[in-house]
């Protein structure tokens, strides 16, 4: 007779099998295949989403072009929010801009990018396996200030993650908060878009259902020892 456990894991399992996502990704830039600076080429996350329309705060396409939008939070379609302490920094002017930290005009030294001491958020309304992150690096908003990007790294949910490995999309990063910050020494930078799998709900819930089982293992576990003593 199989135990609850293994019951569990065989039907989700069984679930996800027979629902596979599609992945997905969203442009904050304005602009399409003009970009030539570093991640520009073949097999980066800018190719794949130059072509996007530019996602705009509530949605739509009209801020392709349009000015500088500073505030926060902001919400995109698809029940994505970008947030910052201070304001996000929507850099749609000149083209190849993406999401900073904002605004930052009055102290000497500060970008509109992500700079050291900044930290902006993006959130999903569902979970999702966030694949790439385009950090788009053009001399028309340059300084970033230090740092080659070819070389250099940035911290992603804490933890340093090379330019190199988000803009090739070689990330797997399971949840529904990113939090993007810059390394001293190493460049500013913006968010300039995403790529991710949508995670099936099932899938979710297997990962909680799992810890849960787990979790109630170790229990049992303890009471048995506790009876035995």
């Amino acid at each position: 007779m199989l135990n609850l456990s293994r019951v569990v894991i065989l039907a989700t399992l069984a679930v996800l099998a027979a629902a596979p996502a599609k992945a997905d990704s969203i442009k904050f830039f304005s602009g399409t295949t003009g970009y030539t600076g570093p991640f520009s080429g073949a097999g980066t996350v800018y190719q794949t989403i130059q072509n996007n329309p530019t996602a705009c705060p509530g949605g739509g396409s009209a801020c392709a072009g349009g000015p500088d939008i500073i505030s926060t939070p902001q919400n995109f379609s698809g029940g994505i929010t970008a947030s910052a302490v201070t304001g996000v920094h929507n850099d749609l002017q000149p083209n190849f801009g993406g999401l900073g930290v904002g605004p930052d005009s009055s102290i000497p030294g500060i970008t509109d990018q992500i700079d050291v001491g900044e930290l902006l958020t993006i959130h999903f309304s569902s979970p999702v396996t966030l694949t790439g992150v385009a950090t788009l690096f053009d001399p028309a908003h340059a300084p970033f200030p230090s740092g080659d990007p070819l070389s250099s790294s940035f911290l992603l949910n804490g933890v340093a993650t090379t330019f190199n490995a988000a803009n090739m999309a070689l990330l797997s990063l399971v949840g529904t908060d990113f939090t993007f910050q810059a390394i001293a020494g190493n460049p500013s930078f913006y968010v300039s878009g995403l790529t991710w799998v949508p995670l099936p709900g099932a899938a979710w819930l297997f990962g909680s259902g799992v810890a849960g089982i787990a979790a109630l293992t170790r229990r049992r576990r303890k009471n048995q020892s506790a009876i035995a003593a």
